[in-house]
């Protein structure tokens, strides 16, 4: 796993993340780190865990609690 953070230019810093491949060049995927700020701006900071889905091609998060709800 790779994640570099640049300055954008604009007072943000934008994160990026390195796809991983295999000896081929097949993408496996991609891993995310979210900050507590991050966390925190998408009002997730105190989620026990958090879940994601891809509806029409957006990443939709939501938190999870404990008990799964």
């Amino acid at each position: 796993m790779s994640v570099k953070q640049e300055y954008n230019g604009s007072n943000d810093i934008e994160a990026t993340a390195r796809v991983n491949t295999d000896s081929d060049g097949d993408v496996l995927g991609a891993c995310l780190f979210l900050g507590s700020d991050e966390l925190a701006e998408l009002g997730l900071k105190n989620s026990e865990q958090i879940g994601y889905t891809i509806e029409n091609g957006q990443l939709q998060l939501r938190g999870v609690a404990k008990d799964g709800k």
